[in-house]
């Protein structure tokens, strides 16, 4: 068994899914404040 290569995936999966999830919700932030933007005139 090679632990430390097995090691390397699963953290890069991680750190992966973790920089996913953050440009996840900045897109839903975005998309928000836009449709805010758009509603009330400011754009």
């Amino acid at each position: 068994m090679k632990l430390s290569e097995e090691g390397r995936l699963a953290t890069k999966h991680f750190f992966l899914g973790i920089g996913w999830g953050f440009a996840w919700l900045a897109a839903l932030v975005l998309a928000e404040a836009i449709s805010n933007g758009l509603k009330w005139g400011h754009l």
